[in-house]
């Protein structure tokens, strides 16, 4: 490897060149992933679900990952940088040494994994129960659990809206996505509305969420009856860009939550 300084000088020229992009680390390097880490930077291992595959003294979930995550104080690096792991061979491998696949799984849980890269692999039989269940827990996963706003709301106001979210992944997402909502009219002679903050979705650790957002509504509005939805948009396209995780999503990933009348002024 180069010389510490010059591995410094790498880091650096990787947050320059890319200042907006979730970046990672390989383990292997501790003195240098902890500047990295203190950059903003995850971390990823190799060699994931490896329980004793080629010695019995010693292996990388149990030996090497602890220690050098200790030395690169990278405990807390999920909550700014994505954590990553590639398989160990793959999973076939896994089921036939008989190692406990939900163990497995647990234990990158408990690291706050974002992704598994299994190198394309098939999914051996009899595991799939648990490998979704493993995704439905890896990376974020945001639950709209209540949304409260008055029923009805003058023109040339602001509609004040309460949301209750929920975080039940066991990590934040890495990007900007900011919450935005969009007024369905019952008329078809009006179009929607789509009204939205800056307020972003990045960061939101694993866990209850509460905030409150006033929707200015645009002077061109009509007054009527509007259907309310709410998604996720990329700041850049104004698209949705994440997926709530609430049944009842449209195609487009706008999900339907309530009515409001807007009057005359």
């Amino acid at each position: 490897l180069p010389d510490p300084e010059i591995r410094k000088q790498i880091v650096d020229l990787y947050c320059k060149a890319f200042p907006h992009s979730a970046k990672i680390m390989l383990l292997n390097d501790p003195a240098t992933l902890s500047y990295a880490i203190s950059k903003g930077a995850g971390w990823r291992a190799d060699c994931f679900g490896d329980m004793g595959g080629d010695s019995k003294e010693w292996n990388h979930m149990e030996t090497l990952y602890p220690s050098y995550i200790a030395e690169a104080h990278a405990e807390q690096a999920w909550k700014t940088g994505p954590i990553g792991y590639e398989s160990c061979w793959d999973m076939r491998r896994w089921k036939s040494e008989g190692w406990d696949i939900r163990a497995i799984f647990d234990y990158g849980l408990r690291n706050h994994v974002t992704y598994l890269n299994n190198k394309s692999a098939p999914i051996p039989e009899g595991t799939r129960a648990e490998v979704e269940r493993f995704i439905l827990k890896m990376g974020y996963r945001l639950v709209l659990r209540a949304l409260t706003h008055p029923e009805s709301i003058k023109v040339q106001t602001a509609i004040p809206i309460t949301m209750d979210w929920d975080n039940v992944g066991v990590a934040p997402p890495y990007h900007d996505s900011v919450i935005a909502i969009r007024l369905n009219p019952s008329s078809e002679k009006s179009a929607p509305v789509i009204l939205s903050n800056q307020t972003s979705v990045k960061g939101w650790l694993p866990g209850p969420i509460a905030i409150t957002e006033s929707f200015l509504l645009p002077p061109t509005i009509s007054p009527g009856a509007y259907a309310i939805e709410i998604a996720l948009l990329d700041p850049l396209t104004r698209e949705p860009a994440l997926r709530i995780a609430n049944e009842g999503a449209s195609a487009q990933q706008w999900f339907p939550v309530s009515q409001i009348q807007i009057k005359p002024e």
